[in-house]
């Protein structure tokens, strides 16, 4: 990944993610099973993506300052950690 922005679009966050390739993708909460409704969906969604911890918290953090995702991935169960 070389660029994620993250905005709020209604009920959802949506994900903009730029890769190195060059290529581009855009995540609608709504459409992900279970949606991105909360910053922690969001974490755990750039996770998946191959965003690492370090960065999808930064990224994250920018949407809910403060935003601890080590605290956010300790209380998910196991199953929801990485999708």
């Amino acid at each position: 990944m070389t660029a994620v922005h993250i905005v709020r679009d209604g009920e959802h966050y949506r994900i903009d993610l730029r890769r190195a390739d060059g290529s581009m993708s855009v995540v609608r909460g709504g459409a992900v099973p279970g949606g991105l409704r909360k910053p922690g969906d969001v974490l755990v969604h750039l996770l998946a993506e191959g965003v690492p911890v370090e960065e999808a918290e930064h990224c994250v953090g920018e949407i809910a300052p403060g935003f601890n995702a080590t605290a956010e991935l300790a209380r998910r169960p196991a199953n929801q950690r990485r999708r």
